[in-house]
Parts: structure tokens; C-alpha cells; sequence
């Protein structure tokens, strides 16, 4: 039997007005009608099937449903940190698609390599 060794990555990554659309494949679970761009810098980390995603950037004209509610919400451009088990949620604004008024958001979406969101 052959055995082959996951290799461990570590990667760092510059993106600039990256399509935050990628992120439904992680999670589509909890929102869909992702929209905007994320601009920062990322570190990628780990084995290939336990990535971690770690650093902060910048939201740009985001907006997202939220399957619950089945609400599209637009998000205030706004810095975000990825850390390893969490998407840090403190401080993003949404906008009430209805009223107009701001949703102030805090805590965070914990997650396992992207895969779990829990």
C-alpha cells in the first residue's frame, strides 16, 4: 500500500478587488447572491484539505442573501478579518433592505477549513 503525505502549505496572497462570489462554494449553506470584492492581504496555511485562510482586507461594494430571512443585504464597505476557525463578523454594517436601517453585526462565523461552518 502507498501512502502519500499531505504537504503543508504557506502562501501568502495580495488580492486586489478579488470576487467575493467564490465564497457561496464555502457558504452557500447560510447565504447566497454574494456580491462585491475584497481587497488585502491573506495568508494561506496548512494541509491542502484543512486550508486556513488568515489576514484582513477591505469589503467593497458587498452584499449578500441570507437564506434564513431570504433578504439580500447590502454590507458598508468595511475592513474583515479572516482568522483560522472564524470570519470576524464585529463591526460589519448591513443595510435593511426594507427600512433602510443599519444592522450592526458582532462575533463571527466559526468554521473548519471552510468546510464546517458551524
Amino acid at each position: 500500500m502507498i501512502r502519500l503525505q499531505q504537504k503543508i502549505t504557506a502562501s501568502h496572497w495580495k488580492a486586489k478587488n478579488f470576487q467575493l462570489k467564490i465564497l457561496e462554494r464555502f457558504l452557500g449553506g447560510l447565504f447566497t447572491d454574494i456580491k462585491g470584492f475584497v481587497t488585502g492581504d491573506f495568508d494561506i496555511l496548512g494541509e491542502f484539505d484543512k486550508l486556513q485562510v488568515v489576514g484582513k482586507g477591505r469589503l467593497k461594494e458587498a452584499g449578500l442573501k441570507v437564506i434564513f430571512t431570504l433578504c439580500f443585504y447590502e454590507i458598508q464597505d468595511r475592513d474583515i478579518e479572516l482568522k483560522s476557525t472564524e470570519i470576524n463578523l464585529d463591526g460589519i454594517v448591513l443595510k435593511d433592505p426594507v427600512s433602510n436601517n443599519p444592522i450592526y453585526l458582532s462575533g463571527g462565523i466559526q468554521h473548519n477549513a471552510f468546510k464546517i461552518v458551524l
